[in-house]
């Protein structure tokens, strides 16, 4: 059903019409979204005996946020045992971890699960998506803790 939204900006005499902003996550926003969250997962650690850097999933993070999401982690510890410690073995690693998360996690819980757990993540890159897509949350603080709040109050 389409409604009339008038944004911020916009003052009494003029309007755009436009569909309702979105409640999950739509079809244009979640290859964004899940490269964010996989972002956030990644870390860059320095290369024992090597200028540079290697990538590896946080094993202790995908852990814990597959526990606390009722995530099942038995194909994460079948396929995920050791990030290894090159790029390739870090990159085939974290291609395991979000395929599991993708395919049996929600992409929004999960980016407000990483927002409360880490103070690095791009707050603002996730804001910008969400608001670009139109959907109905947007980063703030609930409960004390950053995380995605609801853009409109329901019922309000």
């Amino acid at each position: 059903m389409d409604e009339i939204w008038r944004p911020l900006e916009t003052n009494s005499t003029k309007y755009v019409t436009c569909k309702a902003l979105y409640e999950g996550v739509p079809k244009q926003m979640a290859s964004a979204l899940w490269e964010w969250i996989q972002a956030a997962l990644t870390e860059h650690r320095q290369s024992a005996g090597h200028r540079g850097y290697t990538i590896a999933l946080n094993n202790t993070l995908m852990e814990t946020l597959c526990r606390e999401l009722s995530v099942p982690l038995d194909d994460y510890r079948v396929w995920g045992i050791g990030s290894g410690n090159n790029s390739r073995m870090g990159r085939q690693h974290i291609a395991t971890a979000m395929y599991i998360l993708h395919n049996q996690a929600d992409g929004l819980q999960v980016a407000d699960y990483l927002l409360a757990r880490l103070p690095d993540a791009s707050a603002d890159e996730l804001d910008n998506l969400l608001i670009r897509n139109k959907s109905a949350w947007t980063v703030g603080i609930r409960a004390g803790r950053r995380g995605l709040t609801r853009r409109v109050i329901v019922g309000g």
